[in-house]
């Protein structure tokens, strides 16, 4: 099996090593729906208002068939406002939660993402990063 070369929360200079080992699913589908609610409320907002803009100077286009231009009028007019972040936020909560489901059978199995944390001194002028010498690990 893959051996790491380093363990997480080692020290290793002036940076703190971590490891993502499991997403808590619950958390990650409240991020990816309200992400996912303001998408589709700003793609509906302007799909809606630009449909609508355009349909008034220039009519609605001529379809022949009377399901495609009932789906024409749903998806692309006022009703978009209301379709497109019903799509988007139950699809953001869907990918979200097998993204997450599927990142911790892969990291149970692999390891997880490994990132480096770095300590930040505050100043008066703002914060600036920590610029002591780093240490040789060995």
């Amino acid at each position: 099996m893959w051996k790491r070369p380093y363990k997480s929360e080692k020290i290793k200079g002036d940076f703190l090593e971590y490891e993502i080992k499991r997403f808590g699913i619950k958390s990650v589908v409240k991020i990816s729906t309200a992400f996912g609610a303001l998408v589709g409320f700003t793609f509906g907002l302007l799909i809606g208002a630009l449909i609508s803009s355009m349909s008034r100077s220039m009519g609605l286009p001529p379809i022949q068939d009377p399901l495609f231009q009932s789906f024409f009028r749903i998806f692309f007019s006022r009703w978009s406002i209301i379709i497109y972040p019903i799509f988007y936020t139950v699809s953001g909560a869907v990918t979200g939660a097998l993204y997450s489901w599927i990142y911790n059978l892969v990291a149970k199995k692999t390891g997880g993402v490994i990132f480096e944390l770095t300590e930040f001194e505050e100043t008066s002028a703002g914060v600036v990063p920590n610029t002591t010498i780093e240490a040789e690990s060995t």
